[in-house]
């Protein structure tokens, strides 16, 4: 090997022992870093100005600012946001479910929908961020609460938006999935000779569905909605890297990080049904938490709130 293609031989030839390039690397780590990410266009939405970051599930352990694993995570960031805001489950196409809207073009309003998906996933990075190094639910609890807080009225509006948005593709994804694989099971059993398709392509192997399904009581969106006011919870409490786990979790096979959000939904489940036994004690929902700071700030009730908030978002929209 040519001593431009080793970068273990200095340029008068002589070999250098790899524990004096760890060394180098690891002395200008922070040089490295920060002229490497600054300017960077792609860090605009993965809350690189954060002092501490919360790492990718299942991890979820906290990273400091200017390393090499802070800058891994960030690029692994901008990917998933890349990833997110086409998928389905992020889908603002069906009207019914009146998703803030503009009266332009599909492509010009097409454009103003990715930038609100963008801007709302960067919102769920901070909140999940500030809980870098907290594992007790009390404590994430409260500094959640706490950012929250911190965000004006519009950013509320957002994130309010868009978690309601990724709560309704989780509930369509997964409801059509379910669906799908009950049509089969019955048709295996000779109960029907019409199996019906899944529209949306997603079987419950692919996506990070709890282990425990009630396939008996799926006639009923009873346990989907359970299973909604869970993955909502969660896509706030550890980002949008919750969402990516569940729909393509599967992919990664080394660190199956479907298989963890599939545990993270379970777990929900089994504490909402404990605490509606009277077994356990409950916190409110982040999401109603965010409701409920967004009508004080903005100066509504509960009632107003969607059509307040939806408007706010719509202002913001057009003026992209």
């Amino acid at each position: 090997m040519s001593s431009a293609g080793n970068l273990l031989r200095s340029n008068r030839g002589l070999d250098l022992p790899p524990e004096s390039l760890h060394t180098l690397l690891k002395a200008y780590e922070r040089s490295v870093t920060l002229t490497t990410s600054t300017h960077d266009d792609r860090f605009e939405y993965v809350n690189s100005l954060e002092s501490t970051i919360l790492a990718a599930p299942p991890t979820c352990g906290p990273v400091s600012s200017l390393t090499y694993e802070w800058y891994i995570q960030l690029r692994s960031r901008n990917s998933l946001i890349d990833f997110l805001i086409t998928h389905e489950i992020t889908g603002m196409q069906d009207s019914t479910n009146g998703w803030p809207c503009l009266g332009m073009s599909i492509g010009e309003a097409f454009e103003r929908e990715q930038e609100f998906k963008r801007r709302g996933l960067h919102l769920l990075f901070q909140i999940a961020d500030c809980t870098a190094g907290i594992t007790d639910t009390p404590h994430v609890r409260k500094k959640q609460a706490q950012t929250l807080e911190w965000l004006t009225a519009v950013q509320l509006a957002t994130l309010g938006c868009l978690v309601e948005v990724v709560g309704q593709g989780f509930f369509t994804i997964t409801r059509a999935a379910l669906l799908g694989q009950l049509s089969l099971n019955r048709a295996k059993r000779g109960l029907s000779t019409h199996p019906q398709p899944t529209p949306t392509g997603h079987t419950p192997s692919t996506l990070a569905v709890p282990p425990q399904i009630p396939w008996d009581d799926l006639t009923t969106d009873n346990w989907l909605r359970e299973c909604m006011c869970v993955f909502e919870d969660r896509l706030q409490r550890f980002g949008p890297y919750f969402a990516w786990a569940y729909v393509a979790g599967h992919q990664n096979r080394k660190r199956r990080p479907d298989l963890w959000a599939s545990q993270e939904l379970q777990e929900g489940l089994d504490n909402m049904n404990a605490f509606e036994l009277g077994y356990t004690m409950s916190y409110a929902s982040l999401q109603s938490v965010v409701w409920k700071v967004f009508c004080r700030k903005a100066g509504c009730s509960l009632a107003e709130s969607w059509n307040v908030a939806k408007g706010m978002v719509e202002v913001e929209m057009e003026a992209y």
